[in-house]
């Protein structure tokens, strides 16, 4: 708000040297209010410089930090085997992924089929458990029960240091005597197998030439 003052000067108040003075210490005045405004717009020059200062470090932190950024996402894209703008690589040699459009859409891909995989491999245990457990009812009855409570061993059989030329050969499980005990030498039956007394994990073998010994001798048992 502008404040307009008027003075009234009854006749004689004011003598022309009170006047004079004063005129003169308006004039003071008007020159202090001068030097006041000069004195601000210098200040304000040293401001404006200042915050000169302060935008061009904004700006050059600004363009650092553009190029960590830039810097970050080259090695994101590039750990990820994107392209180096970024975009999704398409896959034309894989198995199960070469429709995808995105790493997100490859992995859902790469998850389904895992799935499918995962599901076939139990339905297969499932079944070779069903069969196993059928098979061993079957000899079961076969043997008149014999076989109950017991568990059939396929065991690749080796000879002992101390059985050298004995034509002994030993497996890793006991072996039930009471029940039989097939020998195959590279996959033809050995006609008499016999166990050793006291010795539940040996079987002597008919007179065999020594590099029969050499071969692959499987042995199947019940335990």
């Amino acid at each position: 708000m502008n404040l307009i003052r008027t003075w009234q000067l009854a006749p004689g108040a004011v003598t022309l040297d009170k006047l004079g003075t004063d005129v003169g210490n308006r004039f003071d005045s008007i020159e202090s209010s001068i030097q006041t405004i000069t004195d601000t717009m210098s200040t304000d020059t040293e401001r404006l410089a200042a915050i000169q200062a302060v935008t061009t470090a904004f700006q050059a932190a600004d363009s650092s930090l553009q190029g960590s950024i830039t810097t970050l996402a080259a090695g994101i894209a590039g750990g990820a085997g994107l392209n180096s703008d970024g975009s999704y690589v398409t896959n034309t040699d894989t198995n199960y992924i070469n429709s995808a459009v995105s790493i997100h859409q490859a992995t859902r891909l790469l998850d389904a089929q895992t799935k499918t995989l995962a599901d076939a491999l139990s339905a297969e245990v499932s079944a070779r458990q069903a069969a196993v457990t059928s098979l061993q009812a079957g000899l079961d009855g076969l043997l008149g029960g014999t076989l109950a409570g017991k568990s059939a061993k396929f065991d690749t059989a080796t000879v002992a240091v101390g059985d050298t030329g004995l034509n002994r050969v030993t497996v890793t499980g006991d072996i039930d005597p009471n029940l039989p005990v097939l020998v195959y030498l590279n996959g033809q039956l050995v006609e008499t197998a016999t166990t050793v007394a006291g010795q539940p994990k040996t079987i002597d073998l008919p007179d065999l030439p020594s590099e029969a010994f050499s071969q692959s001798i499987q042995v199947l048992y019940y335990v």
